[in-house]
């Protein structure tokens, strides 16, 4: 709710009023309902039955996963603009949901010490290749950054102490390579000019860039509140506002339609979110991070449905410590009064 008047109140003065109430009404009817549904399910752990789940989403990812690497349903090449079809898909669409299912699969695994076997280490392989196939770059990173963060933080730990050292050797090793050869791969190729710091033809990051170049010019205008929800999709700085409707990052988002003071409420919001997270199950805190990843990368404000879920877990938490608290209060209360 705090939120919602945030983006209702901000939108009043933004330069795009119009689509700052549009990006308040989406999240309003899409993202509401996964805050408040998703946690409330998995808090609840007498529907879950964590073997059924996991098939469950291995068959989903490995059935999506062969029509991808049958058909290869993207093109990235030709610069038509995407229109949803049969023949077409969304690669960042299809990236994310893939690459969210997989590490939620795993997740769920790992969590309730299930063995696996050759049919879901062959449903990780497709779904992996096929996180490949779409080109989503962050989507295959980030999977490659999860992976480190869970061996580092996870697995090593609990470890002997001889085997550490070698765990940690494979484990830089393998990641080496893996990136390496991912970086020589299609549209991933274009990020090892990035990072030699050659000419970029690829107009997906170089959008980027400029996006990046108008957020900065906005923040110095408005450096306090900001332009308002909405604001960034005009041409008040560059034609590229009209085009791209938001920069594709919400900590730009946040500079440019909400100023410092957003960016400040934004991570101590982000802070909440990981603290009531962790307390509830330790292992999530690798999915919301990979959802805060793929927010840097892609989607806006309003359609960060994976990371917002977690606003969830801070009212049910928070629900529940306000009620251990009155009942103590109570018992407290009812010991002085037999006295």
């Amino acid at each position: 709710s705090v939120m919602l008047i945030i983006f209702s109140a901000s939108s009043l003065f933004s330069t795009n009023s119009d689509f700052g109430f549009e990006k308040t009404l989406n999240f309003l009817l899409f993202q509401v309902p996964p805050i408040i549904i998703v946690p409330s399910l998995l808090m609840n752990k007498t529907i879950i039955d964590a073997g059924r789940l996991t098939k469950f989403l291995l068959s989903l990812g490995a059935l999506i996963a062969l029509i991808v690497i049958v058909f290869i349903p993207f093109d990235q090449s030709s610069g038509i603009a995407y229109v949803p079809s049969i023949k077409r898909w969304s690669h960042v669409f299809t990236g994310r949901f893939l690459s969210v299912l997989i590490i939620i699969s795993f997740l769920i695994t790992y969590a309730g010490k299930l063995k696996p076997n050759i049919w879901q280490f062959t449903s990780y392989i497709l779904i992996l290749t096929a996180v490949l196939l779409t080109e989503l770059r962050a989507a295959a990173l980030g999977i490659i950054f999860i992976s480190f963060l869970f061996i580092v933080f996870e697995y090593l730990p609990k470890q002997p102490r001889k085997t550490k050292i070698y765990i940690t050797l494979a484990t830089i090793a393998v990641l080496a390579l893996t990136t390496s050869l991912l970086l020589s791969f299609g549209r991933f190729a274009e990020l090892q000019k990035l990072i030699e710091g050659g000419a970029l033809t690829d107009g997906s990051i170089l959008s980027r860039i400029d996006a990046a170049k108008i957020v900065w010019e906005g923040f110095k205008d408005a450096p306090i509140l900001g332009h308002g929800f909405g604001s960034f999709y005009s041409d008040c700085y560059s034609s590229l506002g009209l085009m791209m409707k938001y920069p594709h990052n919400i900590f730009l988002e946040a500079i440019f339609e909400f100023g410092i003071i957003g960016l400040i409420a934004l991570l101590i919001l982000l802070y909440i979110i990981f603290r009531y997270v962790a307390r509830y199950n330790r292992l999530l805190i690798y999915f919301f991070s990979f959802s805060l990843w793929m927010s840097m990368f892609s989607k806006d404000f309003a359609t960060q449905s994976f990371l917002w879920i977690g606003i969830g877990f801070v009212s049910l938490i928070g629900e529940k410590d306000q009620r251990r608290k009155g009942e103590k209060d109570k018992r407290l209360k009812g010991g002085r009064d037999s006295i």
